[in-house]
């Protein structure tokens, strides 16, 4: 068994993800993918739940982070995934969509910095190394 957390974390925006990999820490193993046709191609050939947790960007280009957590679902190798919709939007159904569609967590980008911290690592905090 491994004693480093693997995540997924499918975001568009390199500044959003650095940040994210930043909060994250060097411990953890991170695997991105820029949009939610990328994920669902990498993840269509491997357990979803290999992944501690799969960060979805709740606004990728092409497909909408409630759409991706739905399709991720559907699939054979995601029903078991933990998933955490991060988004900056300030549509106020956006977590309820997120939720109906699948998602285990919902994280508002503009909460605070110690906040999205808090929010990260209560993803993490719920994960099983992956082995």
């Amino acid at each position: 068994m491994s004693d480093h957390l693997r995540v997924g974390v499918v975001e568009d925006s390199r500044e959003d993800f650095l940040a994210l990999k930043r909060i994250l820490g060097p411990q953890i193993d991170v695997q991105r993918w820029q949009t939610g046709e990328q994920a669902i191609a990498a993840l269509s050939g491997q357990d979803a739940s290999e992944l501690a947790v799969i960060f979805v960007d709740g606004n990728l280009p092409g497909m909408h982070g409630a759409d991706l957590v739905s399709r991720i679902r559907e699939s054979p190798n995601g029903q078991r995934a933990r998933l955490a919709v991060f988004s900056g939007s300030t549509d106020p159904g956006a977590p309820a969509r997120a939720m109906r569609a699948g998602a285990d967590l919902f994280v508002a980008k503009g909460e605070t910095l110690e906040q999205f911290k808090d929010a990260v690592a209560q993803c993490l905090g719920r994960a099983q190394p992956a082995g």
